[in-house]
């Protein structure tokens, strides 16, 4: 029965055809994290400066993350559909930080520097594709209230059929009918649900120097150098991801992503007399972009 699917005889104006159904969606969530924090500077003398800083502290989930709304695409074409799932309860990124650091001044405007950092992150913000059957609305063209909300519209794979009480939505895969025996199944959609993933620690070490050759003669003065080097080692949480209603796929331990081992930036430049050049550059080694 594919009398509800785009190529029905419904029509064409997507916003009247049979195939789409919408229904208002609501929710609401709280949470509260303490941030404490901790900062001491202790001049050591005229040249050197010693910093200490612990503190906790947190970023807010993205807003149309935490959207409550859950959009399927039945794909009759394919095996399975697709679909998006937000999520109200998401829970802030957290962070314990620890950082201290030694600085060393002279001249006018001479800096060397030497810091080691620690981050212990949790709450990541994570995508997962998880596979759900979904509600039978075929015959509701008008959905009743509260159908749209997630605990009522998905239907985790345990063995569900069609026309059981789960009323889970039936496979009308085109292909499948048209190739091979019928065969009566739901439909499983594959969900982009975002959810908070498992936590990472990050620590390392940052060296900058800074200096302005003013003791060189004539314009030469000017010329200055900038460089900043940090080696951060980085490692997230194993995870383990539902792929399917019987297959689940651990995610090994792997550097943070966007997290590279070794960056430096440098930069020469000359200023005098209200003009200035700068020549600059930054490297950054090999990093992970996502976790798959």
């Amino acid at each position: 029965d594919r009398r509800t699917t785009f190529f029905g005889p419904a029509g064409s104006d997507a916003e009247t055809t049979a195939f789409f159904r919408t229904a208002p969606i609501a929710d609401s969530s709280d949470y509260s994290v303490w941030l404490p924090s901790l900062n001491i500077n202790y001049q050591i003398n005229e040249e050197y400066i010693g910093r200490f800083a612990v503190s906790k502290t947190m970023a807010r989930p993205r807003f149309d993350s935490v959207n409550p709304r859950v959009q399927i695409n039945e794909s009759i074409w394919d095996a399975w559909g697709t679909g998006a799932l937000g999520n109200t309860h998401l829970k802030p990124l957290e962070s314990v930080n620890l950082d201290l650091s030694l600085e060393h001044y002279w001249g006018d405007s001479n800096m060397m520097s030497l810091a080691l950092f620690y981050k212990d992150m949790s709450n990541f913000e994570e995508t997962f594709s998880t596979p759900y059957y979904y509600v039978n609305h075929m015959t509701d063209y008008t959905l009743p209230e509260g159908a749209g909300n997630p605990d009522n519209l998905l239907i985790t794979p345990d063995g569900q059929i069609p026309g059981d009480d789960a009323n889970c939505m039936p496979q009308r895969w085109v292909f499948q009918q048209i190739t091979q025996p019928l065969t009566i199944q739901c439909h499983q959609v594959n969900i982009n649900e975002i959810r908070n993933g498992k936590g990472a620690v990050t620590q390392g070490v940052e060296l900058s120097y800074t200096q302005i050759y003013d003791f060189l003669p004539g314009v030469l003065s000017g010329l200055g150098l900038s460089v900043n080097y940090t080696f951060a080692d980085s490692e997230s949480e194993a995870e383990s991801v539902t792929l399917s209603e019987t297959e689940e796929r651990l995610i090994t331990p792997l550097p943070q992503t966007h997290t590279p081992k070794h960056s430096s930036n440098i930069a020469l430049f000359w200023e005098k007399n209200g003009h200035s050049l700068r020549l600059a550059n930054r490297y950054n080694s090999i990093q992970l972009i996502n976790r798959g």
